[in-house]
């Protein structure tokens, strides 16, 4: 460093100051040890970015769920006439309807009826977005193993995942690097990994009805909140996060015991559905534990590979003295005059 002038050597040190802060950063709560951890005022400006990506993830979801609890609704209007006019058509029928008149049934069986008809939209959804358990989806439904993770067809199985993508974007969001693009390239490739995984699972497991089934389907957004899970217990596992989303500190929780557990009865359900283990007949049959192991498969390597490494790649960092902007500046006008003289 002779030939360089003081000023110049002055910046070279810097730059390298800079370089050795971002790789001596402790990797789980993305902090230096000169700067410490990050703080609402030091966040990376990007932060609105990935905000306004969980917002966007959360509402794709809404359409669906919206077309499909008013086509419930609308069902449970028409129930009336549709059991008057098929009650009303044989003799036979006129004769049921009478007794269940007779015995104050009526309301059961207009719910009853009710029940069929939405029954049979969802048998039709169902049949749309499904696949063949022998082979592939053929390219002219390229959409599918997509679309389904945006669908669901009751009330809880939303709010549950729902509120689950609200927990983990909580954390999600203060990633460092963390951005729109990356939020969808995560909800592409883990919802993408989700359905190749409950294809396979659908292949593993065939009991009772399953057996006569050819073609079958796994809905809803579980896969992709396992990914965001997974991302947020990696980056930051002791942080506690609300457990019930806008009621805080009710009920709060470590972000590894949130993922870690939810992996845990994952692979206990797999290890169910495919006779390994046995548990309670109580025990819920129609989860697709697969996707959800699928999901969280491809949180962890996106993080460890794309996410991990991407304050290394930045500047100086997401907290940044006036000096170390001074010195950039500085740099700037230094890397210009050696430029020049060279």
């Amino acid at each position: 460093m002779d030939s360089f002038s003081s000023i110049q050597q002055d910046q070279v040190r810097k730059w390298l100051t800079g370089y050795s802060r971002y790789h001596e950063r402790t990797p789980w709560t993305h902090e230096t040890p000169e700067h410490g951890p990050i703080t609402k005022e030091s966040r990376d400006p990007r932060r609105r970015s990935a905000t306004l990506g969980f917002v966007g993830l959360g509402l794709a979801n809404v359409p669906a769920f919206a077309y499909l609890q008013g086509l419930k609704f609308a069902r449970t209007l028409q129930a009336p006439d549709k059991w008057a006019a098929w009650s009303s058509k044989t003799f036979l029928r006129r004769r049921l309807a009478w007794v269940v008149k007779a015995t104050g049934s009526t309301d059961t069986a207009v719910k009853v009826t009710s029940d069929l008809l939405h029954a049979k939209d969802r048998a039709e959804w169902a049949s749309v977005l499904s696949f063949s358990v022998d082979s592939l989806p053929p390219l002219s439904q390229f959409w599918t193993p997509i679309a389904v993770n945006f669908v669901h067809f009751d009330l809880k199985h939303f709010l549950s995942n729902m509120g689950a993508l609200y927990v983990a974007a909580t954390t999600c969001v203060d990633i460092p690097g963390m951005t729109a693009w990356h939020i969808s390239a995560v909800t592409l490739a883990s919802g993408i990994m989700a359905t190749a995984s409950m294809l396979i699972q659908f292949r593993l497991v065939k009991t009772g009805l399953a057996m006569l089934a050819t073609r079958r389907t796994g809905i809803g957004a579980s896969g992709v909140v396992s990914a965001f899970m997974a991302v947020a217990a990696i980056a930051d596992p002791t942080k506690r996060v609300d457990i019930i989303p806008f009621l805080p500190g009710v009920v709060t929780m470590p972000n590894w015991f949130v993922a870690g557990s939810s992996f845990l009865g994952d692979i206990y359900g797999l290890l169910v559905a495919l006779n390994v283990l046995r548990a309670p007949a109580s025990f819920p049959t129609n989860i697709g534990h697969a996707a959800h192991l699928g999901g969280t498969a491809v949180g962890v390597l996106y993080y460890l590979f794309v996410l991990r490494p991407l304050p290394a790649r930045t500047s100086v960092g997401v907290q940044t003295s006036a000096e170390d902007e001074t010195g950039d500046q500085e740099g700037s006008m230094v890397l210009l005059q050696m430029t020049t003289t060279q």
